[in-house]
């Protein structure tokens, strides 16, 4: 059987995100109540940036839970293999060093281009995949199935966010117009159109790993002491 917390005579596995609490749940309902307020300050005052479309608030939502957030909380708190959690622990810190500049860049010298981005993106991919094809013996199949699963999604939000970036690069830069975000004027029709598709396919795979994630924790499904 596999190791485990002893709660009440029943025994719960131990699992890719058992750290106690639903915390992955709280983060991302945190990290989705500031993306409200984001787009609510944004569309008030867009003088940096520019309006956004609901549903690139929807994707913007979506990339920061996806990139950041549960990164950074299963890594912390996962007890997936050390193989995995490095896993984790690169995308999170990628990110952060990411956020750091891009915010820099944005909002004090407002010298961000798309292709610092999008090269970030693409090497990201690159280090990502690598690590899970490299590491893949590494990794405990019933222990990091969920981690796995996880980082195959985030590869393909990747693959998405790069196609974005260059649609967008073609159509305005923000360099120079200091516009930012996709609203809904008829030169980004195309652009909103794929994203809304995109989000509808999106949010419900989200969902499905979020809800995978949650039974994983203490609390949820237990095993009774002695079963196999």
């Amino acid at each position: 059987m596999t190791a485990g917390a002893v709660r009440g005579g029943a025994v719960v596995a131990a699992t890719p995100f058992t750290g106690g609490g639903n915390a992955h749940i709280g983060a991302v309902l945190l990290t989705s109540l500031g993306s409200a307020g984001f787009a609510w300050n944004q569309n008030r005052h867009p003088e940096i940036g520019g309006p956004i479309h609901w549903s690139k608030v929807l994707w913007l939502n979506l990339a920061i839970n996806v990139f950041v957030v549960l990164p950074g909380v299963w890594w912390r708190r996962s007890t997936a293999s050390p193989a995995a959690r490095h896993m984790l622990g690169v995308a999170f810190g990628s990110w952060v060093a990411r956020g750091a500049a891009e915010m820099y860049l944005v909002y004090v010298v407002r010298r961000w281009k798309m292709r610092y981005g999008i090269s970030h993106d693409a090497v990201a991919f690159a280090v990502l995949g690598t690590m899970l094809v490299r590491d893949r013996a590494s990794l405990d199949r019933e222990r990091d199935a969920a981690t796995v699963a996880f980082t195959l999604f985030t590869l393909a939000m990747y693959v998405v966010e790069i196609a974005f970036a260059l649609r967008f690069r073609r159509i305005t830069d923000p360099a120079t117009g200091g516009v930012f975000f996709a609203d809904d004027s008829p030169k980004y029709r195309g652009i909103i159109t794929s994203t809304k598709r995109v989000v509808a396919i999106s949010y419900p795979i989200f969902a499905a790993i979020l809800w995978a994630a949650r039974r994983d924790f203490p609390g949820g499904a237990t095993r009774r002491a002695g079963r196999r």
